[in-house]
């Protein structure tokens, strides 16, 4: 894992729908990565951000953001991972999956966790035992589904 920045570990933080300063962290950070620096479209934000739980890594300062749908059959799906980009390649990133799958693991009704990432991604997910599910597919960009089992 890279260096962290700082003394305090960062740890991932529920957004709550009552705390409107988390909420607009969150939503900053991802139209920051998504739309400002990816040139995502808007409709990034849909009709999952209504069902999935939303956190931000914090230390200091919040970091980074990832969203957690619980899905039917025992499937949880990671997804919209975000890390500033001052705060990048410096293991936030590890830190955000890692808390993200632990989280999973503990809701203890999840065989799954799923994620579909960018194809220039597929190495780094690898590290956590994912591994492709299907072939790559376009939605302006390349994707694929990556999947792993949750060991209890």
């Amino acid at each position: 894992m890279g260096r962290l920045t700082n003394d305090f570990t960062p740890i991932l933080k529920q957004v709550k729908p009552y705390n409107l300063f988390a909420i607009t962290q969150y939503l900053q950070i991802r139209y920051k990565v998504f739309i400002n620096e990816l040139g995502r479209h808007i409709s990034d934000f849909g009709i999952d951000d209504l069902i999935g739980r939303h956190y931000i890594l914090k230390s200091r300062h919040a970091i980074g953001t990832v969203r957690i749908i619980y899905k039917k059959n025992h499937i949880a799906e990671i997804g919209r991972v975000a890390i500033l980009k001052k705060y990048r390649n410096q293991g936030y990133g590890t830190l955000i999956i890692n808390q993200a799958m632990e989280l999973v693991k503990a809701n203890n009704q999840v065989n799954v966790i799923r994620l579909f990432t960018e194809s220039e991604k597929i190495g780094f997910y690898k590290k956590f035992g994912f591994i492709e599910n299907g072939e790559v597919f376009f939605d302006n960009i390349p994707y694929i589904d990556m999947v792993v089992a949750v060991n209890r």
